[in-house]
Parts: structure tokens; sequence; C-alpha cells
């Protein structure tokens, strides 16, 4: 049976690496102490011993632990280690009650009913969804946290907030995703997405091996899942389909469908207000979804990566046909241009191993533009009047200096560096975020009279020609002088989240912090990580630290061998992954390197997956956004260059560096990358064609930069070319046009090209055929 599982699944397990041949780079988390873990071991022995208020006591108890201190939960043989707080914990022991030891839980839930049935009567009174939270967060063992799990996914539901929705209905069951068996050879699927288990199911013996594992959990789970709900499970694993439909998702809808058929073929309830059979509503509602619109493109581009989630894939003013039409794309000449200073990165640490990835040393691509509605921002240097915005019609000045100085800047001390300058830019509605001043984000401690004045958030609004509306500092009483912001925040209108770095003598701190939009009052700080970095023993650290957010929950690839997912109500952490390291200062010469050119990668949120590439690991990963378990990973050394996680299309991950990468979204294996693999090591030279700047995804498309042109590609892989390298559909020459390779962006039918010291702007041309803007999307 587990090798009917194991086909065609790639993940982590299926795929050996070799351990790292040096000790890694340190990493402190804020964990329980031995002390607190012991006092919650007693649960374990006075269950066993049938003593059942005393257990009920001993894991309710205090006993010293901080109940946002954490808790490790992955596999022991696992090198990605996953974290709880301790309260979430405390939770998920409790619920195994279910199992372990039924007259401690009711005993327990005589303790706890009556208030959480207060709180779910004031509910439904209010419609109050704090408390429901309430519910779920402090008495999950309770009576009435199914019925709270299933209203909050509802309420989530109504808001098109998919994956929140998901999120609370897959904790009323471990049968939502694949049980946790006492049978070892399951052990690596437990808590896995089911549908990425079940499609792979081709035959009616697979199914008849599988389905018993799919209705028991015989074991204790290492997520948080409610053990005895009321509700039925057909009428869930319902939901959860009508989800996958309403989120546009067909694939995973399709085989959580076949599920249905199989385990609950006769099931009958009701959706969208038709009453029958939940297969044939739902197939119904499947086939009819195949023909709504997609979403109308977005015409602006308002922040690193197009959104939030950091994937989007842009919209082109016409579908294109043929190859002949790419070259004719856009204007032969740039509607217009704007020279910028170039940044220097020669004597920077890492670059000065071997040739840099996608760029020069002599001249770095360091400038990622936005757009907002017909107004294109770029940050051309470290000070508030280096924000630029023009008209992205003819280039005429919104604000910002309107000439600016065209030279070669070798910031200050950036030979004794880890990390280059790197300027993006963010916004909500109209106002554009940047960070500005001092470049470090960390000083060693017998340096810091070298620091300039320290960075601050500014806040610029757009509809008064750049008039300042907020600026964060950190002084007071909350900060010192060793405090950073580590990149530019992110908003949703109300707040700004921002990830900040403190550093020691000894190590840096990653942070995530909150302030008000408005007033930039402190609203919560939460420390992730402590971590020795890649540059513990240089004079200066240069890190560039982007947020990504989804709903209500904010993701942090910290670099500093973690990853987290937090509450962005409260700064509370979900989850934490801790990925293996690899150290900096590793003196194998024929290790590879590349991956710590890695210094604007946030998590791409993909659906419900985070993909993750850090620049202190030689692997692309993917975690389960919900849970934090690892769904894959990519093999050890694989894509190391790859600097840019340019998006999800045709379910390819599209990464580049010096290639171009195309993953299984699902599984992350290689199918395709161009051009034919090259051994790149220092001293040696970059494949031809090679990178050069970030790409862009259109419509079904890749919009690839070279130094001379831009390469373009179709997003999908057909199952005959996996292994192959791609056929390129098409070339937009840029050397023809005057202007090389460097960061895109596709906005308002206009191609922004950013260079090492231009800003380029080409009008898009008209094919043949009228535009279809239903072909395009945002995702």
């Amino acid at each position: 049976m587990a090798s009917v599982l194991i086909y065609g699944v790639v993940n982590l397990y299926s795929q050996e690496v070799e351990p790292a041949p040096s000790r890694p780079p340190t990493v402190s988390l804020d964990v329980a102490s031995n002390a607190t873990m012991a006092h919650l071991a007693r649960f374990d022995a006075l269950l066993a011993e049938k003593q059942w208020q005393e257990a009920i006591d001993s894991i309710r108890q205090d006993a010293g632990g901080v109940e946002t201190q954490l808790v490790p939960v992955a596999r022991s043989d696992s090198r990605f280690r996953r974290y709880i707080p301790l309260a979430v914990y405390r939770q998920m022991k409790l619920a195994e009650l279910a199992i372990r030891g039924p007259e401690a839980l009711t005993l327990y839930r005589r303790q706890i009913d009556p208030v959480a049935l207060n709180l779910l009567s004031a509910a439904r009174e209010r419609r109050d969804e704090d408390s429901l939270r309430q519910i779920v967060t402090k008495y999950f063992s309770s009576s009435y946290a199914d019925e709270a799990l299933l209203e909050l996914g509802d309420l989530a539901l109504e808001r098109g907030e998919w994956s929140e929705a998901r999120r609370f209905w897959e904790q009323i069951s471990p049968l939502t995703r694949f049980p946790a068996h006492n049978d070892p050879r399951f052990t690596e699927f437990a808590g896995q997405p089911l549908w990425l288990i079940t499609q792979h199911l081709e035959t009616d013996a697979n199914w008849d091996q599988t389905i018993p594992l799919l209705q028991t959990c015989d074991a204790a789970t290492d997520w948080l899942a409610y053990r005895d709900p009321d509700v039925a499970l057909a009428d869930l694993q319902a939901r959860l389909t009508l989800v996958s439909v309403l989120e546009g998702h067909p694939r995973r809808a399709a085989a959580e469908l076949e599920l249905m058929r199989r385990v609950y073929p006769n099931a009958v309830g009701e959706i969208g207000g038709r009453s029958g059979k939940y297969v044939d509503l739902l197939q119904s509602l499947l086939d009819e979804s195949l023909g709504w619109p997609a979403p109308p493109g977005e015409s602006s581009w308002p922040t690193f990566a197009g959104s939030s989630e950091r994937q989007r894939i842009a919209t082109s003013r016409t579908p294109i046909q043929n190859s002949e039409e790419i070259e004719t794309l856009i204007s032969s000449q740039p509607s217009w241009n704007v020279a910028l200073p170039s940044f220097s990165g020669e004597g920077e640490l890492i670059g000065s191993e071997g040739a840099r990835v996608a760029e020069s040393p002599e001249g770095l691509l360091s400038y990622h533009p936005i757009v907002i509605d017909k107004t294109v921002i770029v940050q051309a240097g470290t000070s508030e009047s280096d924000i630029v915005a023009r008209r992205i019609e003819d280039g005429s000045a919104v604000f910002g200096t309107s000439l600016l100085p065209e030279r070669t800047v070798a910031p200050p001390g950036l030979s004794r560096s880890v990390g280059v300058p790197r300027f993006p830019l963010s916004s909500h509605g109209q106002t554009v975020y940047a960070r500005v001043g001092s470049l470090p984000t960390g000083v060693n401690v017998d340096l810091r009279q070298e620091r300039e004045e320290p960075a601050r958030i500014v806040g610029l609004d757009l509809n008064s020609e750049g008039r300042l509306t907020v600026e964060l500092r950190l002084e007071g009483p909350h900060w010192d002088s060793e405090w950073a912001f580590d990149g530019v925040p992110i908003s949703d209108g109300q707040w700004l989240y921002i990830a900040l770095r403190h550093r020691s003598s000894v190590r840096s701190e990653s942070y995530v912090a909150c302030f008000d939009a408005r007033t930039a009052r402190l609203r919560w700080r939460k420390l992730i990580v402590g971590a020795e970095p890649a540059g513990s023993q240089r004079p200066f650290e240069l890190t560039h630290t982007l947020l990504s957010l989804r709903n209500k929950t904010l993701y942090c690839n910290t670099n500093l061998g973690v990853v987290a997912a937090l509450s962005a109500r409260d700064g509370a952490i979900r989850w934490l992954s801790e990925y293996p390291r690899v150290n900096f200062q590793d003196e194998n010469p024929d290790r590879e390197t590349r991956n710590q050119f890695r210094d604007l990668t946030p998590c791409l949120l993909y659906r419900d997956l985070v993909i993750v590439a850090p620049s202190d690991c030689e692997q692309l990963f993917a975690l389960d956004a919900n849970t934090g378990i690892l769904v894959w990973a990519s093999l050890q050394d694989q894509a190391a260059d790859a600097i840019h996680l340019l998006g999800v299309g045709e379910e390819h991950l599209i990464a580049s560096g010096d290639y171009l990468y195309w993953f299984d979204v699902y599984t992350g294996r290689l199918d395709a990358q161009f051009p034919e693999p090259h051994r790149s090591l220092p001293g040696l030279a970059k494949p031809t064609p090679h990178g050069f700047g970030r790409g862009i995804l259109v419509d079904k498309l890749v919009y690839w930069p070279t130094r001379d042109s831009i390469l373009v590609f179709d997003q999908q892989i057909r199952e005959e070319m996996r292994g192959r390298s791609p056929e390129i559909a098409g070339t937009i020459d840029l050397a023809a046009r005057g202007v090389t390779g460097g960061n895109l962006v596709l906005a308002n039918d206009r191609l922004v090209i950013a260079s090492q010291n231009f800003l380029s702007v080409f009008k898009q041309h008209e094919t043949r055929n009228e535009p279809d803007r239903e072909n395009g999307s945002t995702r």
C-alpha cells in the first residue's frame, strides 16, 4: 500500500540529501524550557495511570511556561523542523483525550463547556467572530469548538477568503488531511493535503487499499485537529470541495470530488440553494466553473512581485498568436526613459567569491519600480528626494527630482559588507512606502560610529505631489541604536507590517512588527529568530526581508534559518519551520554557493502553498500554508542560482537566475530548464544565454530578460517536453531598441525595464486580434 501512495508523490522524504559538510550557523528560538516540557510530559504518564483530573491539571497549569514560547512537533528524522506555540500544543494534547482518555475528556468538558456555550450563543446573537475565535483558541476541546470552526469557515467563505475557510474547516477532523497512523510506512504522509495523495490513485484496487487509511486516525497528530466532531464528514468534505471550485482550482476540485464519489457517494445536502446528492451538485458546479470568466486583470503593479502574496500574472494588451507578434509586441523605441545612478557591487563579500547571479557587479540591478494607476515610481537612492514618480504615458513628473545624476555609486563600507543595495517599493491605495536612510541593517558593534543616519520608513501621497503622510522611526523607549528596518512594509490600509533586525555582538535577531498606517504607533512586535548571520564576522550587513500577506496571516522568510506564519491581528506565531542552513564560510571549493545571492525572496503564496527560496539554504521548498508541514523540497544543489521566484503559471513554479526553471508546483519536480544544465562555480563561465534581471509572467507566457533581449517561453511544459530544454516562443530584441535587460514590470499596457542605469518604458502594440480580457488573470 505504501508503494501506491509513494508513486507519483515527490517530497522531501523521497529525496536523499547529503549532510552538510561543516557546522551550519546556529539558530536560537524562543522554545519552552526543559522544565516546562518535563511538566507537560506528566500528562502522558498520568493518562496511562488513568488519573484523569491530574492529567487535565498538568496540561492546563502554567508550570512557568509562556504561552507564546515554541514547542517542536516535527518528526525526529526530518531536516525540516516545525514548531507551534505552547498554547496550541496544550490544545493539541487536550484534543488527544478523545482517543486516549474519553473519561478525562468528559470530565474536562464539564469544566469548560458552560463557558464555551456562552461564547457560542453570544457569537450567534451578535454575529461576533471574536467570540468564535476565542472558543477555538482557548476551548478547542470543548463540545462546541467544531461548531465554531464550521461557522468561522462559513464567514471566511462569504468574504472570499478561500485559504482561511479551508484552514478552519480542516481543523474539524484529522480526516480532512492524510491521517496519522501508527504504521511507520505512512508516517511521512501524515498531515499532507488529501488531494495531493489521492490524485495519483488510478485503479479501483488502489482506492480499495487506500480508503481504509483515510477513514481512521489511530495515532496522535502533530497538527491541531478536533477528534470527535458532530459535523458529518460528508458535509465537511463537500464544503472543502466547494472552496476548491470557487477559488478556481479545478484540478484539486476534481480530485476531491472523486474522493467524495468513493467515500460518500450517496451523501445529500444543500449547496448554493440547491439540494441533492453532493457529488451531483458539486460536479454540476465544477462543470459550470470551467466557463466562468477569469477575474479582470489589474492594471497596477503596487508592490514587489506585483501583489502582497508575491505572486502575480500580468495581463497583456492582447493575446499573442505567433512568434512574429512577440518581436513587435512593444514599440521599437522607448516611449521615454530616465537615467538612474549605477550602484556598484564590486568588493562586496559574497560577490567577491565569483560572478554575481543574473547581474553584473559593476552595475547592480537594484531598482524595482512599482506602478499605481497611471504613475510609475522608482527609488533611485537612499534619500527621500531620490523617490521619483513619473506619468507612465509620457514620463512627465508627478513628484521627485527632475534630473537624477548619472554616476556610479559605491556605498561606503560596501567592500566590508555582506549584501548590496536594493530599492523595492510598496504601496496601498495612493500611498507609496519606501525605506530611506542608512543602508546597513546590521553593523558590527565595533563600528557603530560609522553608521549613517538611521533608516526610516516614509509614506508619500501620490495625490499631493509626494507629500509625507506617515513616517516610521525606531526611536524612543521601545528601541535602541541596534534596531533597523529590514525592508519596506506591506499594508492592508489600516496597518503597516514590516520586518526588523536587531544586531548584537553575537547574532542578528529577526522581528516582525505592526504599526498604525496613520499615526505610526507601534501596535505589536514579535521576535521570530535569533541567529548567527551569514556575515557574522563582517562589519556590515545589507539585508532586504519582505513580508507576504494573505487575509490576516503574515509569512516571513527570515533568511536566518526559519520561515514563520504569524497572525496579522496580534503577531502570534501560528507555526514556524526551521530548514537546513548552509555555512556561508564553508571552504569546500566544489560546494554550490549561488543561493547566497537570494536577497529579495519573500515567501510566494500560491493557493495553500508557501514557496520559499532562502539565501542560507541550498534548496527551494514548499510548506503547507495552514500548518507549516513540508510538502516538497528540491534536490540539494538543484537550481541554486534561482534567486527570483517569478510566480506560478500553468501549475509550474517559474524561478530564474542565470537559468530559467520550471518546477511542478505540487511536487517540486524539475520539469524543464533553459538553457541546458551547465556547471557554474566561481571562476567558471556562465551559460549562454543567461538571465539578466527579474522577469515576469504574462498571460500564459514567461518574459525572461537577458542582457540584450527578452526571451519569451510558454509557462506550460508538455509531458513530452519534460527533462528537455524548452523552445523559445519568441524574442524581443532589446539591443536594437538601445536598452539592456533588467527588472521587468508590465502594467497599464506599458513594459517597464529597470536596468542598472536607466528606467525605460515601452508601449505595447496591439496585434491583429481584438483584446480578450477574459484570457488574462491575476492569480
